[in-house]
């Protein structure tokens, strides 16, 4: 009986030897899975903040273009709104410049019928005086 004791002994020692490998090895495996776990969620991280800092440069380029966009605008306006008060003060000057045009028209239509007027009175007291001398 005493063999058999010992024999189970051995046994139950083996298993106990067992076990306590089968222990170690699972603390083992579960750091190694704990560690490799940790891994990738750390790179998945990296990689979350990754895509977060070209998402915010590419927000930043935008928003920059947009600015330029906007500035740009904001000159054509200017540039507009001045082309469109040159283009009023020729307008206008050439507006006046018609109407003194057809002013010094008008003094000139109104002279040279004040001229004809004075040619054919002149026209007539030539004649009257030729008539005059030719009766006499």
């Amino acid at each position: 009986a005493i063999g058999h004791i010992n024999g189970e002994t051995q046994q139950l020692s083996s298993l106990a030897q067992i076990v306590h490998q089968s222990a170690e090895t699972l603390t083992s495996l579960q750091g190694k899975l704990e560690k490799e776990l940790w891994k990738g969620v750390l790179h998945q991280e990296k990689a979350m903040l990754d895509k977060e800092r070209a998402l915010q440069e590419v927000e930043a380029r935008r928003e920059r273009a947009f600015a330029e966009r906007e500035a740009l605008v904001a000159e054509m306006q200017r540039e507009l709104k001045a082309e469109a008060t040159r283009q009023e003060d020729v307008w206008s000057a050439t507006q006046k410049g018609w109407a003194d045009m057809q002013g010094e028209h008008a003094a000139l239509r109104q002279a040279l019928a004040s001229r004809q007027l004075e040619l054919v009175q002149l026209g007539e007291r030539a004649q009257g005086a030729l008539d005059e001398v030719l009766t006499h």
